[in-house]
């Protein structure tokens, strides 16, 4: 999307449908209905349809309908084991709902965290995407959230981008996961970002 409101609609090519996933005890995260028109006045579609783009430099949001909530990141480090040696700038940050229970982690720079990190402020936290599994090599020494609270299932991680608002547009701060079930205790509201 541009500044001036002007929108390309982005879809994937070559790809058969949508790939479903073997539902079992998850729900269904993608029924958001469609997105209000009072959000969508001022976008402007380009003509004609198909046109070829020649100066995209204009085009500098993302925008996305999607769910939002917000958490809290109390500062508590979660163990990657041998995973970690991947991210040696990062700390595995646990991710908590407002009643101080353990839903989710997210990878944040370690010159942010000193920087930035407010242990009792709430973070905005948008959806991305669901995952069938985190780890390619799964190790039982790291856990991505209380198991004693939300059950490990297959495709129960919700991919989500922690941003922060800046007037009017969202800038991403970083990517983590949440067990699907405490997202949806959350009452994630529906929301269009624009991400900057």
């Amino acid at each position: 999307m541009s500044e001036d409101g002007h929108a390309i609609a982005l879809e994937s090519k070559g790809r058969q449908g949508k790939v479903k996933f073997p539902h079992g005890n998850n729900k269904e995260l993608g029924m958001l209905g469609t997105i209000p028109l009072r959000l969508l006045q001022p976008l402007r579609d380009r003509t004609p349809a198909n046109a070829d783009i020649q100066d995209t430099d204009n085009y500098t949001l993302l925008s996305c309908w999607t769910m939002a909530s917000d958490l809290y990141l109390p500062g508590r480090l979660i163990p990657l084991g041998r995973h970690s040696k991947r991210w040696p700038d990062s700390e595995h940050l646990a991710i908590f709902n407002g009643k101080r229970e353990w839903i989710g982690c997210i990878l944040m720079n370690k010159i942010w965290i000193d920087a930035h990190l407010d242990k009792t402020r709430p973070y905005r936290f948008i959806l991305i995407s669901r995952s069938e599994d985190i780890l390619l090599y799964p190790d039982p020494d790291v856990t991505f959230f209380d198991t004693n609270l939300f059950q490990y299932r297959p495709w129960c991680f919700l991919n989500v981008m922690m941003v922060e608002d800046l007037d009017g547009t969202a800038r991403r701060l970083g990517i983590g996961i949440v067990h699907e079930d405490a997202w949806l205790q959350e009452n994630p509201i529906k929301t269009l970002v624009k991400l900057n």
